[in-house]
């Protein structure tokens, strides 16, 4: 699942890499893991790759709604807003393999002529793989290698070859040069501004404007980014990702639950407890007893 992280001066995710002098991060997860089935909304560098290997799930992307079945995929390119969630209520496993742009860069040519064009192409922020395609069942083909040999000795080597395959696919069929309408780019960095403040800050008591203030904005603004782009209100973000912080804490240490309601910044181990089971169906206690799932 996803790693704890740090962020950049550009606010995107410091992605926890499988090996931290290779730039790939490869993994399995359920939705499950996740409060009320939706994952955690990110952005970063690396270009990412979600695989559904079973179940289904919708993918938002920039506040653009795509649903993958069984055997689909979508890519999501840099600096992008996105998450996963599930759309029927049901749990999804998937393979999720991040891989930064750098590992494409053979020589400056390349990187000026083919990579960059395409990681700053605001045509592109994602593109569908679905099982149906011939060339697009290839890619999810080339990730699955990728999956399936991330613990041999040489899975660097596959990393490499699958990724300048994957950008060959991608780049010769990809139809990206139709000129529409960007998304509101001064929309998009204001809630990223919010999110990392809400991320920064989770500990302590977090209002309504002080959310809106983090993205320059007024609170009607700010909840209809949030709406706009994540499909929820700026408090559910913030209960949210206190509660993905919770889980860390209840997989990995003996710290007591009423300790871990306060260090996740709600007030009362009661109301804690009610979101935890609000959202992931099950109690805290019961979620650490099972922790084999982290």
């Amino acid at each position: 699942m996803e790693r704890c992280s740090t962020f950049n001066v550009d606010l995107s995710e410091n992605v926890a890499y499988n090996d931290p002098s290779f730039p790939a991060y490869i993994t399995r997860g359920f939705l499950s893991f996740y409060p009320d089935l939706r994952g955690c909304t990110h952005w970063h560098e690396d270009w990412e790759f979600i695989v559904v290997v079973s179940g289904a799930e919708v993918y938002n992307v920039n506040g653009n709604l795509i649903r993958l079945e069984e055997g689909d995929a979508i890519f999501v390119n840099s600096r992008q807003i996105h998450y996963g969630f599930s759309e029927d209520g049901k749990d999804c496993e998937f393979v999720c393999i991040l891989l930064n742009p750098s590992l494409l860069c053979a020589n400056k040519t390349f990187d000026e002529k083919f990579v960059k064009p395409f990681v700053y192409n605001i045509n592109c922020p994602f593109i569908k793989l679905s099982k149906k395609i011939p060339w697009q069942k290839k890619a999810v083909k080339l990730l699955m290698e990728i999956y399936a040999r991330k613990d041999s000795g040489t899975w660097q080597f596959v990393v490499q070859r699958n990724f300048f395959s994957l950008f060959e696919l991608i780049y010769s069929n990809a139809d990206v040069s139709i000129e529409v309408p960007a998304k509101n780019s001064s929309g998009l960095n204001a809630l990223k501004l919010m999110m990392v403040f809400i991320q920064d800050n989770y500990k302590k008591k977090i209002l309504l404007d002080d959310i809106a203030s983090a993205g320059f904005c007024c609170k009607s603004k700010c909840s209809s980014l949030f709406t706009q782009y994540l499909k929820e209100s700026p408090i559910t973000y913030l209960i949210k990702y206190r509660l993905k912080i919770s889980t860390e804490l209840l997989c990995k240490t003996d710290i007591p639950i009423t300790e871990i309601a306060y260090e996740c910044g709600f007030s009362g181990t009661s109301y804690f407890c009610e979101m935890f089971h609000r959202y992931y169906q099950t109690t805290a206690l019961e979620f650490r007893k099972n922790s084999s799932v982290c």
